[in-house]
Formats: structure tokens, C-alpha cells, sequence
């Protein structure tokens, strides 16, 4: 490794340092060609005096450029093995050694001045290219760890072959192989893994014909000079080829830059068989959005395979388990619903599944307290002649070839003993089954806010549950209430909040005065119900339906759960349902469907806590001044 801490220095020479290039760049004197033919023979046969009579070679010329590159990183980097397929990117090193440099100044402005060196500081160079030209720089003369990524199969299979055949770079140099093309990180940085840096030299060219343009004038520039050493019958050769190589996306890129104040109209259209579901980088769910341009911004149109029934009264949940479709649920109301009503549950739940997605297929069935015995009953014999028309026995409870009597004898949709029903997808539908009696006893727009409770345990059991389940009925099994209804709890606080600060019309009663109250004075009310709640139950995870009346699962759990939220520390409060339940899907099916097993291993490997380890740092966090604990709610 060489010294990088001060300026290479020789006496008599220094006053010929370019000013230009950075003070600790060994190639600020100039090439010294014959020391470099000395230690790199193939370059012996591109030297030729110049009018000065001095040693160099004709920059016009590829193979010239690139046999000096590889005596370059050979004298100056240890690189016995360097070589890149004809055509491709030759990169220019002095230049390219400046850029190391002045990130080392950056390093050293957190170091105390200091460069920092060794294998412990990790680079990224996004689009490393066939060359692998910054990772060589940057491991030889700091000993950093460098990782190159590379779209291009040609380009990558050059740099892994230039990393694996040098010794000196096997260590400290790894190349992946960037299969997204308009991905950058993902795929390529894994989970664990933490840079301190990283660089990209893009394309700077918005088109071929001007990549070669560009190469034509300085081929003509160098021409002139060959004309002048050379005599004045010589003549250039190759005007018309890139002198130092480059590959489409090594070269120019579709597109260009706009000036500031620029109006551009943007429009995302989904392929056959797929849908446009908004924008990542802008907060609109329009396909066709107009934009001034007042800074770098990064867009990004997101798209869904839709999945569209062939028939929509033959639907299987388990072709569809899991998976964002294109058809809308099914509602079905008791008659003293009123339309008024009905219409405001419609639209909240076009607004719910707009922020979670829309998990198919989903039934809706709704009465609330003023519903007659006849409306009720009317409601259930419908239900339950839906069930035996579609061949759906119903296992609920853990009735293994429940019919229509059973169905009908189990009392659905009397408030208050069989109020819920969520996740159901034994027989072939998310049910969620709503009384929404209590409209206005906690404040506005409750209903709304029940109802997103409520879709939230389809979001959950979509997103946890895979295909393969053979369990059925009681989906509590896999979801401890603790957790089940704590995150349905916070989801149905905090996206409610969320909806109605962007501006989002909740207002499903027809008022304007819904009470948008902060997160926190919300869960400064519900740790009022926790006293004592830790004496009768140590273990929290334990927490359920029986115990509602000393330690209340939807409450504590809510607390449990924007406390496990808060270990991550990155402020993002949809990963709970995003990230960390398809984890526990994925480990579900390692574990053989044991939850306890699967949910303590999930945990820890997302949050860092199992379940044990949870349960003692929450009783600790519960000890804590409120104002201390309210410091990880979202402050809304």
C-alpha cells in the first residue's frame, strides 16, 4: 500500500507538479514513460519522441491509451493483471486518483483531520465499469474495502476478472453484479452492510452522436500535435472512433439535465397485465403528473401485476392469498343501513386500501344496533347461503365440515358476541364483518377509524400467512393478541392522523370538525389503562382477549408495538407491516408454521429483540416518566 499522508516529493521536480491535480496525486509530475516501458514491456511499442524530443505516445490511438493505463496501474497500484475488452471505457488514471483523494480530505474532516486508512473504511463505486479503475485507486493507496457495482454483464465479468487475478486486490475488492437495471443500492447492498462512502461517475453525454463528437474534436486536437511531430505528410487515423472507448452506458444516458423552472409533464403507463399503484419520490397517485423543476429529484413509477378474475363468483383465495388484485371487495348491508352511510363506508374504503393495498378477494358485511332480528337474520342467511353456493365449509370455530345450519346456528352479526370476523381464508374470502353502532363515542369519524382497525387485520394476515397454510380458523393462533390488535390499535391512530394531516377527505359523517387530536395526547389517555396491568401478566405476549379488562391488548399492545417500532430507530412506521411481517411469512414456512418459534426469530433478526428480551426492556420502558416514553410516538 502506498503512503498517501503527504505529497510524493523529488528533488529538482516539484516546481513541474500541475496545479491542477491534487498535492498527494503521484501522477501530478507527469508520465515518466520509460520508467513506466521498464515495468510494463507492451508499452515499449506505442513510445515515439515528440517534437520536444521527449518520450510519449499518440493519445489519439486505443490500444496506446490503454497499454499506458495498464503501465500506470502497474507502476503506480501493484495491478500486475489489468486488461478490458476492446471497445469499452479506458479511463484516464491521474484524473481518476484525484477523486480518491479529495473524498480521503472528506473522510478526514470526520476523523480529526486525520485520513482514515484500512480495510475498516468501505467504499461503494456505483457503475464500476470494465476497468475497475476507482476500486484499484482507493484499496492501494488507503487500504480501503471497496465494492463495485456493475449493470453491464461484459463490464462485470472484467472488473471480477481484474479483482480475482491480482493478489494485492483480492481482499479488499469485490465486484456484484447489478441485475435491475433501474435499481441502484438494491440488490446490491445487503442488509447488513454499512459504507462510508460512495462515488459514481455517470455518463455525461445525452446521446451517442454526441459521445462521438466529443471524441472527434480531441482527436482532431491531437492530431494536430501528431502533425507536428510527426512531419507534415503524416495523418490521423480513427477520427471517428472514441479514442479512450466507452460502451452506451458508460458514455450517455436517455435524457439530460433541465434548467431551474422548467415545466416537464411526466406519464407512468402500466404494461398489459399490470397496473400503475403512484410514485415513488412525489405524493400523487395520478399516471400523468407536472412538475417544475427547482432541484435534483428522483422519480420513480411503482407498478403492480394485476390479478383479474375470470369469474368473479369463482374465486379461490388461495390462487389470490397474499396478493394485491384488481377487483374491488363486496359489501353487503344490512337494510337499515342507510345510503348515506353506506356511501361513506365505500369511500373510506377506496382511501384505506389506496395506503395498504388492496388484499383480495374481501368481503364486507355491515349492520349496526338499530339493525332489526329481521335485518340481522336476513343479513346471516345470505352470508351462509354464500358459503354453501360457493362449497366453502365453514371452519370457524374449528369445525371441520361446518354447513349451513352450523353456519346459521353460530349467531353472526349479533353485536355484541360475534362482532369481528377478519382473515378467514379457509373459505375462500377475507371477511371482515363491521357494526358500526358506536359512531361518535370516542370522537368523529370513529367509523372511519374502526373500519381501518379492521382492514388492517386482512393487511396482516395477507402479508403474514403464506399460501402453504394448511391451518384454518382462528388466525389469533399465529398472532398474539398482544401484537394482533396492538398494531391494528396504533395503525388505526396513526394513519388516520397521517390521512387527514395530507389533506385526505375522512370526513365520512358530513362533518367538518373531525377531532384531529396529536398522536401523543392519544397515548398519554391509553397508558391511563395500564396500571397494574404487569403484575397480573410478566409475560405482555401472553396478553389477550380474557384479560381486556385488566391489561386491555389493544391498548398496551399499541404501546408494545411503537415500542418495538422505536428499536429500529429509522422513523419509518409502515416497515411493521412492510417488512417485518413478510419476514415472518418467509420463516413461517423454514419453522413449519410454529409461530412462537418463527415470531422470536423474525424479531430479533428485524428488531434486534426476541420475544424474552422484549418483554424485559418493555417493563423497563414502562417504568419510565411519560415523557419519556411519549418521545417514541410519532408526533402527529
Amino acid at each position: 500500500m502506498k503512503s498517501a499522508k503527504s505529497a510524493p516529493s523529488s528533488a529538482g521536480k516539484q516546481s513541474n507538479a500541475k496545479p491542477e491535480m491534487h498535492p498527494r496525486n503521484q501522477h501530478n509530475l507527469g508520465y515518466d514513460f520509460a520508467a513506466l516501458a521498464d515495468n510494463y514491456a507492451p508499452l515499449k511499442d506505442h513510445l515515439a519522441p515528440n517534437p520536444l524530443g521527449k518520450l510519449s505516445i499518440d493519445f489519439s490511438q486505443p490500444s496506446a491509451v490503454k497499454a499506458l493505463n495498464a503501465g500506470l496501474l502497474k507502476h503506480y497500484y501493484q495491478v500486475q493483471h489489468w486488461d478490458i475488452p476492446d471497445g469499452f471505457l479506458c479511463p484516464a488514471v491521474p484524473g481518476r486518483a484525484d477523486y480518491i483523494h479529495y473524498i480521503a480530505d472528506l473522510l478526514a474532516l470526520d476523523n480529526n483531520g486525520n485520513i482514515p486508512e484500512g480495510k475498516q473504511i468501505r467504499g461503494l463505486d456505483i457503475g464500476t465499469g470494465a476497468n475497475l479503475i476507482y476500486p484499484i485507486i482507493a484499496s492501494q493507496s488507503y487500504g480501503w474495502s471497496m465494492l463495485g457495482s456493475e449493470i453491464n454483464r461484459a463490464s462485470y465479468s472484467s472488473a471480477n476478472l481484474i479483482a480475482d487475478a491480482n493478489p494485492n486486490l483480492q481482499q479488499l475488492v469485490k465486484v456484484r453484479h447489478q441485475k435491475q437495471v433501474k435499481a441502484i443500492f438494491s440488490g446490491i447492498i445487503k442488509e447488513d452492510e454499512v459504507f462510508d462512502f460512495s462515488l459514481c461517475n455517470p455518463p455525461f453525454h445525452v446521446s451517442a452522436d454526441a459521445a462521438l463528437a466529443g471524441s472527434q474534436k480531441k482527436n482532431k486536437n491531437l492530431a494536430r500535435h501528431s502533425h507536428k511531430r510527426r512531419g507534415k505528410d503524416s495523418t490521423a487515423k480513427n477520427q471517428s472512433s472514441l479514442n479512450f472507448g466507452g460502451q452506451h452506458n458508460e458514455l450517455w444516458c436517455e435524457g439530460g439535465e433541465f434548467e431551474d423552472g422548467t415545466e416537464i409533464e411526466i406519464t407512468a403507463t402500466a404494461n398489459e397485465g399490470y397496473r400503475f399503484d403512484g410514485w415513488e419520490g412525489i405524493d400523487s397517485n395520478e399516471n400523468t403528473i407536472t412538475l417544475t423543476v427547482t432541484s435534483d429529484t428522483e422519480l420513480s413509477p411503482i407498478f403492480t401485476e394485476a390479478i383479474l378474475p375470470t369469474n368473479p363468483n369463482d374465486i379461490s383465495l388461495r390462487q389470490y392469498w397474499g396478493e394485491i388484485v384488481e377487483f374491488e371487495p363486496e359489501f353487503f348491508f344490512a337494510d337499515n343501513i342507510t345510503s348515506f352511510k353506506r356511501n361513506g363506508i365505500l369511500n373510506s374504503n377506496k382511501i384505506i386500501t389506496e395506503y395498504f393495498g388492496n388484499y383480495g378477494p374481501t368481503e364486507w358485511w355491515i349492520t349496526n344496533s338499530s339493525s332489526s332480528v329481521e335485518d340481522i337474520n336476513k343479513l346471516r342467511q345470505q352470508f351462509c347461503q354464500r358459503r354453501l353456493d360457493r362449497n366453502e365449509n365453514w371452519t370457524y370455530p374449528n369445525e371441520p365440515n361446518a354447513d349451513y345450519d352450523s353456519c346459521m346456528s353460530y349467531g353472526w352479526f349479533e353485536f355484541p358476541d360475534n362482532f369481528l370476523a377478519n382473515g378467514v381464508w379457509e373459505i375462500g374470502y377475507n371477511l371482515v364483518v363491521l357494526d358500526e353502532s358506536e359512531i361518535g363515542s370516542i370522537y368523529k369519524n370513529y367509523e372511519f377509524n374502526i373500519q381501518l382497525h379492521e382492514y388492517f387485520h386482512v393487511v396482516q394476515v395477507n402479508t403474514i400467512l403464506p399460501k402453504s397454510t394448511n391451518e384454518g380458523g382462528d388466525w389469533g393462533y399465529y398472532i398474539p393478541s398482544f401484537f394482533n390488535e396492538g398494531s391494528a390499535r396504533f395503525y388505526q391512530e396513526y394513519v388516520f392522523r397521517k390521512l387527514a394531516l395530507e389533506g385526505v377527505n375522512i370526513d365520512i359523517q358530513g362533518s367538518l370538525n373531525y377531532q384531529n387530536e396529536p398522536m401523543k395526547n392519544t397515548f398519554r389517555r391509553m397508558r391511563e389503562d395500564l396500571q397494574n396491568c404487569w403484575e397480573e401478566f410478566p409475560d405482555f405476549y401472553n396478553i389477550d382477549y380474557d384479560s381486556i379488562y385488566i391489561c386491555n391488548p389493544y391498548v398496551i399492545g399499541a404501546w408494545g408495538v411503537a415500542f418495538l417500532m422505536s428499536k429500529k430507530g429509522d422513523g419509518d412506521y409502515d416497515s411493521f407491516w412492510k417488512s417485518f411481517y413478510p419476514l415472518i411469512k418467509d420463516k413461517l414456512i423454514e419453522n413449519n408454521n410454529n409461530f412462537r418459534t418463527t415470531f422470536s426469530q423474525a424479531m430479533k433478526e428485524f428488531y434486534g429483540l426476541t420475544l424474552e428480551e422484549f418483554n424485559e426492556e418493555f417493563k423497563l420502558f414502562l417504568q419510565l416518566p411519560i415523557e419519556q416514553q411519549l418521545e417514541i410516538i410519532p408526533d402527529i
